[in-house]
């Protein structure tokens, strides 16, 4: 079963390297890592992507302002994926630098190993390839991931036992974009 690993930025590739580091050193050599450090939108960096990932079964995207992985996180969201094939999409719990819960939705904390929540950011995500695009129609960085989760629908799970940091970096999220 083929996975990849998409991190769309508008960092270069160079800059980006401690990140690709952290995802190699922690995952088995089964998974096509495709960073792509374009100065395009959000939107565009994670369509190039997918069109990359285009004969994988499940993609994981994570944003350019993720670290923390644990050893395995990106099987252990991978295997929840192949037994629950009502689930579409699934998120480790983001934190902030200090431990406490980032935003991820509306949801509050629920003390459960899988938790359902109405949406879910695409800062760290693992889902189904459906080969559905992002919109590309929004500039920046923002509200693509609402529109493209929207799109396809499904439940989405957080996975409250694995935690990645989530800088929260908010690139291209001002001016006219806003």
């Amino acid at each position: 079963m083929k996975t990849s690993i998409i991190i769309p930025s508008c960092k270069t590739k160079e800059t980006i390297e401690p990140l690709l580091e952290e995802i190699k050193s922690t995952i088995s050599s089964d998974y096509n890592i495709i960073p792509v450090c374009t100065k395009n939108s959000a939107a565009q960096n994670r369509n190039k992507g997918l069109d990359f990932a285009e004969d994988s079964q499940f993609i994981i995207q994570v944003d350019d302002d993720i670290i923390g992985f644990q050893d395995g996180w990106a099987e252990a969201l991978i295997k929840i994926l192949e037994e629950n094939p009502n689930i579409n999409f699934i998120s480790p719990r983001l934190v902030n630098i200090n431990g406490s819960f980032a935003i991820m939705g509306n949801e509050g904390y629920e003390p459960i190993k899988l938790q359902e929540a109405q949406f879910i950011p695409t800062s760290c995500i693992a889902f189904r390839n459906t080969y559905k695009r992002f919109d590309e129609t929004f500039v920046g960085s923002g509200f693509e991931d609402t529109s493209f989760l929207h799109d396809i629908g499904s439940k989405y799970i957080i996975a409250n036992d694995m935690r990645v940091v989530h800088l929260n970096e908010r690139k291209n999220q001002d001016g006219l974009n806003w």
